[in-house]
């Protein structure tokens, strides 16, 4: 099982930390009127001036440098419940449902340009197994209106997967979608592509890199793992295994969900059910009897009867 506190970033605000923070910071407050900047820093007990005639981002920037590290975290999670106001609120090209394809769970991808073929691939992969990936490059139509898409989708989220390249590194957007997904506390995947991973996620250990197949059931395992999506990615992988089309598929899928802990009656009894009526299931070779080991570890015999009143649909 994977530590949650391995993929869940916790500020240790060092000089590089409250750098990259500012900026952010500074970079929302300035759409702000002067007097609005105002009213948000004095509610923090920050420094205002009637005096400043110079850019609103670099005033953010002057007032905020020598705060303590506590007003300047309650700053920054207000300014990202007000990001998140405006973006199910505002007029977007896309509402959060639109961002998101089917799926049982979400999941963002921050990359740079140069990886769209493999990214893309990725998507394809993962939404066989029933992970809706958010792509800004496929998802998101070049517009006025991206930046808004673009925090819709972070904003609703499950999960952030990073593909880290040396693009990705120095890549501004990048680096600010790493920085509202981790000020949420979003479950964060580095996967590093001969880079190791720089700025908010240089305390990260990346997953390493491999082919595409492996690199999709190394994000699932991770998914799998974290306190905050491991139900999802169970009810991803139950419903991925009912409309298995093969043998192989359903041993594949079936391989992943044998990693999973933490079952619940009506996730079991629906496993059982699946090996019942699926015969690509039924037949797979191995299958049955992986099924049989998680229903014996997990569930007494006389809780396996199915009844219409145990499953969740």
């Amino acid at each position: 099982m994977e530590d949650e506190g391995k993929w869940v970033y916790n500020f240790g605000m060092n000089a590089a930390d409250r750098i990259r923070l500012i900026r952010l910071i500074a970079d929302e407050l300035a759409k702000y009127e002067y007097s609005d900047i105002d009213l948000i820093l004095g509610q923090f007990d920050l420094p205002i001036s009637d005096q400043w005639s110079g850019e609103k981002r670099d005033y953010v920037i002057h007032m905020t440098q020598h705060c303590a590290d506590e007003s300047l975290m309650a700053l920054s999670s207000f300014i990202e419940d007000e990001v998140g106001k405006r973006v199910i609120h505002g007029s977007l090209t896309k509402s959060v449902e639109q961002c998101w394809e089917q799926g049982t769970i979400r999941l963002f991808i921050s990359h740079s340009s140069e990886q769209k073929s493999e990214v893309g691939e990725l998507k394809k992969i993962l939404a066989l197994f029933k992970v809706a990936c958010f792509v800004a490059h496929d998802d998101i139509v070049t517009s006025e209106e991206w930046e808004k898409e673009l925090l819709s989708g972070l904003d609703s989220c499950h999960a952030v997967v990073a593909w880290v390249t040396e693009d990705f590194n120095t890549s501004a957007y990048a680096q600010q979608e790493m920085g509202i997904a981790l000020i949420k506390q979003k479950p964060v995947i580095p996967i590093c592509k001969q880079e190791k991973p720089k700025g908010f996620l240089a305390k990260f250990q990346g997953s390493p890199d491999g082919g595409i197949e492996q690199i999709a059931f190394r994000i699932i395992e991770v998914l799998t793992g974290n306190s905050k999506t491991r139900k999802l990615m169970r009810m991803a992988l139950l419903e991925a295994l009912e409309n298995s089309y093969s043998f192989e598929d359903a041993k594949k899928k079936m391989s992943l969900l044998e990693k999973c802990g933490d079952w619940e009656k009506d996730e079991l009894l629906r496993l059982k059910k699946i090996k019942e009526e699926n015969s690509q299931v039924a037949h797979a070779w191995g299958v049955p009897e992986q099924i049989d080991q998680l229903l014996n570890k997990y569930l007494p015999k006389e809780q396996q009867t199915v009844t219409v009143a145990d499953l969740p649909f």
